[in-house]
């Protein structure tokens, strides 16, 4: 494992010297994936290890700072996924008995960037050594413009983005680092700042200069209250496409959907395969065409759990949503940064 550097205090000047990565994505990072029905990397599913394993799909999963050293707590899912050649997309966070935990002092900050850094050597070492070369594209942080302990942009640049950057171009300066997943939306829906607004003040403030792709979760109507049950799977998925298209407008960057589906607790499987099937299909700001990577959920949670939008039910088996995802998927390529 290579040497981690000590990190002193986190200077946005010092970090904005950082140029971004070049690089393209690891070789094995496919184009779709899913993401985890419990978030976490440590509650990711036998049954969602085996069809990422089978399709070629890489895995989206939240890493926790706020658990303990990440090679300690992780170190054997991340041994798991790099056996079975599956790449893993991580979402940096820290969350605490209150939820998502933003670095609120100097301490926290370095605290944060130490440990963004430890996630950046462990996965470097676990792939290493097992012979395959996986991914390092690292999400920071999920909906920051919904709240989850932050409160602006600039808050969020600078307590948790700038910090997690340093470390993690401190251990591999190929890094490609994104800011975690901006949420569409107003106040008056689903309580999220527009994603796209957050994009523009971002490249605006000059944060774009260190920042290699955007994550956007184009959700449609399914987070809002009063268009939830309405809206068809065409509905849906034009309007998701148009916000997809909206964030693509203020960056030259690549937009990644990284979230996006219907709620199973509301649709039904046919509306959840067609929703899918229409979003992928829905023209220059489909998932296809204009995605650099897309996540559908892999499993459904349990009743009294997370509602997600699986590709399996609980119990592990094919939804119809399943052979859409892997319809589109077959032709969709490797993903990679062109910057």
């Amino acid at each position: 494992m290579r040497k981690l550097i000590t990190l002193l205090a986190v200077l946005v000047a010092a970090l904005a010297m950082i140029p971004a990565s070049a690089s393209a994505y690891g070789t094995a990072l496919h184009k779709y994936g899913i993401g985890t029905r419990g978030g976490d990397l440590l509650f990711v599913t036998s049954s969602e290890v085996s069809i990422a394993a089978t399709n070629d799909w890489h895995i989206r999963a939240l890493i926790d700072c706020g658990r303990g050293d990440p090679a300690t707590i992780y170190g054997a899912k991340l041994d798991e996924l790099a056996d079975a050649r599956i790449s893993i997309l991580p979402i940096i966070g820290w969350k605490d008995g209150n939820g998502w935990h933003a670095p609120a002092n100097q301490t926290e900050r370095n605290q944060f960037a130490t440990c963004a850094a430890n996630i950046a050597n462990t996965i470097n070492f676990v792939y290493t050594g097992s012979g395959w070369t996986g991914s390092n594209v690292y999400e920071i942080w999920n909906e920051p413009n919904c709240g989850n302990g932050i409160s602006s942009y600039t808050q969020f640049y600078n307590s948790v983005y700038a910090p997690a950057a340093l470390g993690i171009r401190g251990v591999d300066s190929d890094a490609n680092l994104v800011p975690g997943g901006f949420a569409f939306g107003t106040a008056g829906s689903n309580g999220c700042e527009d994603a796209s607004g957050w994009i523009a003040f971002w490249e605006a403030a000059g944060y774009g200069g260190i920042t290699n792709a955007y994550s956007v979760h184009p959700y449609g109507y399914t987070n809002a209250a009063n268009a939830t049950r309405e809206a068809t799977s065409a509905q849906t998925a034009a309007k998701a496409s148009s916000e997809l298209a909206r964030a693509m407008q203020n960056t030259s960057k690549p937009v990644m959907a990284t979230e996006f589906g219907r709620r199973t607790d509301t649709f039904s499987q046919s509306s959840q395969a067609g929703y899918l099937d229409a979003m992928d299909d829905s023209g220059s700001g489909g998932i296809g065409e204009a995605a650099l990577l897309s996540n559908w959920t892999g499993q459904d949670a349990p009743a009294g759990g997370i509602y997600t939008s699986g590709l399996l039910d609980t119990s592990g088996a094919q939804k119809l949503a399943y052979g859409v995802w892997n319809d589109h998927n077959t032709a969709a390529g490797v993903g990679t940064l062109p910057n």
